[in-house]
């Protein structure tokens, strides 16, 4: 089956980017750290054999993406709303493109075995959602597979006939309208705890078939980011992990005061 692979990200500017983690270590750092993420995290996938997209936010910042990642993602920018109506643009796209099995990451979890995206494009084979549970009370990866459930669905809420019968997408201007979302995409609480929770609520009540990654973690506050810069040292010091160039130079600066 075709498969891609779609990281999203968004550029990283002072006074916007990991505004929680910005609160208590200062903004100067957290944008350091988000901009060593966004480089670290497209480094590390860059080497997995799928179709690789970077879907990027805002779309003014094409030039600046391109710069960072090279010729080994295709780039898409992001549509506006909350990440619910990113997410279902974004896939209906992919779907759209012929591509059935998509997964999605960010770029909070720099640290993240790559062995589990492989897991996931594994178990979309078998179910219709893939879902990697963050600690926090989110998730690091959703994964989807075009499948008859999801067909089901789309007839059920009447998102698109068209849709529905050969799954090929309307332009996607109701993206952003609530009435008209896919049911794991609408009325979530993006950003809280229960972002999980809800998700899989959602996935009960459409009969969609779950799989689950290993629990693994974001970095959004200073609590995170000092668990990231043990970790890494722990990592190192037992001779494996992944290499982080610039996660780590800020690691070292950390370590210098």
């Amino acid at each position: 089956m075709a498969q891609s692979l779609v990281i999203l990200a968004k550029w990283p500017e002072a006074g916007q980017s990991k505004t929680r983690l910005a609160e208590e270590v200062g903004s100067e750092q957290a944008l350091a750290l988000a901009h060593a993420f966004l480089r670290d995290t497209l480094r590390r996938f860059q080497v997995l054999p799928y179709r690789k997209v970077l879907a990027y936010s805002p779309g003014a910042a094409q030039t600046q993406f391109a710069a960072v990642a090279g010729t080994d993602y295709l780039l898409r920018a992001q549509t506006e709303g909350d990440l619910g109506a990113r997410l279902q643009a974004l896939l209906l796209e992919e779907w759209q493109a012929g591509f059935s099995e998509i997964v999605f990451l960010g770029t909070d979890s720099p640290t993240l075995p790559l062995p589990w995206v492989d897991q996931a494009f594994a178990l979309l084979r078998q179910v219709d959602v893939v879902i990697g549970p963050a600690v926090d009370g989110g998730y690091y990866l959703l994964g989807c597979r075009r499948s008859a459930r999801w067909i089901v669905m789309l007839e059920r809420l009447s998102i698109s006939q068209t849709m529905a019968s050969s799954l090929v997408p309307d332009p996607l201007n109701s993206a952003s309208d609530h009435t008209s979302r896919l049911p794991i995409f609408a009325d979530i609480a993006w950003g809280s705890s229960q972002v999980l929770n809800q998700t899989v609520a959602r996935l009960e009540s459409y009969g969609l078939r779950l799989g689950l990654l290993p629990v693994w973690y974001d970095v959004d506050t200073s609590r995170d980011w000092a668990f990231l810069q043990a970790h890494l040292r722990a990592l190192r010091w037992a001779g494996v992990g992944p290499v982080l160039p610039h996660t780590e130079a800020l690691l070292a600066e950390a370590s210098d005061e």
